[in-house]
């Protein structure tokens, strides 16, 4: 499930109970256009926390209803712009699903204050155990595998949507994700290792789902390719390393994808050259416990979750056998599970920390998932917050520019 499992600069950001979704929002600051969960209103935070309205999406439930220009001060009694206005709205959001799906706005349009009613679907409450046992959470990867499996929404790469479509266990859904298999050639993989990566990951896991063997030419071909343009236990962007770009030119946010999918091909049974492998596993095993994976090859960054790094590794070493790799993957788990402040930040943005953290937090050990919890329930009106009404998501934006 890619948000659910989708779907956070030292340890949590608390304040009273709340959990921000990173440093806590800077009324000097503005910050770009997002969406307010299934409701379709599009909106921007102006300086001093001014939430104005953006537009609104065609045949939703706020179509028809909001002007741009609108400014919302109030939903459902609660104050949007005194401090976190995420916070209001995707709380707003979260406790509407749970009862009769009701948000009354109080907005400033000109120099009059009217107020705004609209209806969004009742999906119930968060179940103790989400994701698990939570029929608003099965709900939510009901509609978002439907969003996907439309055809041209699993355009060239689309990794993600086609291992969110294997994670949900049915059938239906496989020749879509065949389709996407086979996009990658079985001679010769290309050079992007970003695309590598990924495709290795997606065509594995097809494989140890179905069986198709005519998954494994292909695999076989990134498991070479990742041979070929190893440096140093690690990997580039592209075919060779660009001295003086991160250090030495190592791209990790991107190799670590190369290394999880050498692990997973050698579980599928693929040759995997042991010298590639090994070197691999040393160049980003080292990381573990060091606040986060590096986003070149240079010393540990000073602050915990950035880019999904920890995650990704964490998801990485998880299925090796021994102490030592169970305990790395438990480690950088803790990491993001314990840090926020990426979720929205960070080079390009926050969704690889918010795809790869749900991934890898799953491993937190048995007897610190109080963390895991507390991400969980914290971080519900985030969740709630990035999904669309037709079953999407988008990841929230923020003020960092990088």
């Amino acid at each position: 499930m890619l948000i659910i499992l989708g779907l956070l600069l030292a340890g949590p950001c608390l304040a009273a109970d709340k959990v921000f979704l990173m440093t806590p929002a800077n009324p000097a600051q503005t910050y770009p256009r997002f969406h307010v969960g299934v409701t379709g209103i599009y909106a921007t935070i102006e300086k001093g926390l001014v939430v104005t309205v953006d537009g609104t999406e065609p045949d939703t439930p706020a179509a028809g209803k909001f002007q741009k220009g609108d400014i919302l001060v109030k939903v459902n009694g609660q104050p949007i712009s005194d401090s976190e206005p995420y916070i209001a709205l995707g709380e707003s959001l979260t406790a509407a699903e749970a009862s009769d799906g009701k948000l009354v706005f109080i907005i400033k349009r000109g120099d009059k204050e009217e107020s705004v009613a609209l209806t969004i679907p009742m999906l119930g409450a968060y179940s103790r155990t989400w994701p698990l046992g939570c029929k608003k959470s099965d709900a939510i990867v009901r509609q978002a595998a439907e969003f996907l499996a439309q055809p041209d929404k699993l355009k060239d790469p689309g990794f993600f949507g086609g291992l969110f479509l294997l994670s949900t266990g049915d059938d239906r859904y496989l020749p879509a994700v065949k389709a996407m298999v086979e996009r990658n050639s079985a001679d010769k993989a290309g050079d992007n290792t970003w695309v590598n990566g990924h495709a290795g990951i997606l065509i594995a896991e097809y494989y140890l789902r179905t069986g198709d063997k005519s998954a494994l030419p292909r695999l076989k071909a990134i498991c070479v390719d990742a041979k070929e343009r190893q440096y140093y236990g690690g990997w580039c962007h592209w075919a060779g390393p660009v001295p003086g770009y991160v250090q030495g030119g190592l791209m990790n946010p991107a190799g670590v994808q190369v290394l999880t999918t050498l692990i997973l091909a050698r579980e599928c049974g693929v040759d995997v050259d042991s010298g590639t492998f090994d070197r691999a596993l040393t160049y980003f095993y080292r990381f573990a416990g060091h606040a986060a994976v590096p986003y070149g090859d240079h010393r540990p960054e000073g602050w915990l979750s950035c880019n999904g790094k920890n995650g990704m590794l964490a998801a990485a070493l998880s299925p090796l056998d021994g102490k030592a790799c169970r305990m790395a993957a438990q480690t950088m788990s803790l990491d993001i599970a314990d840090s926020y402040r990426w979720l929205g930040a960070g080079h390009t943005g926050g969704g690889f920390d918010v795809i790869w953290r749900g991934l890898g937090s799953v491993h937190v050990p048995r007897d610190k998932q109080d963390h895991y919890r507390l991400h969980m329930d914290k971080l519900a009106w985030y969740y709630d917050l990035c999904r669309l009404q037709r079953g999407g998501f988008r990841i929230l934006g923020n003020s960092v520019r990088q």
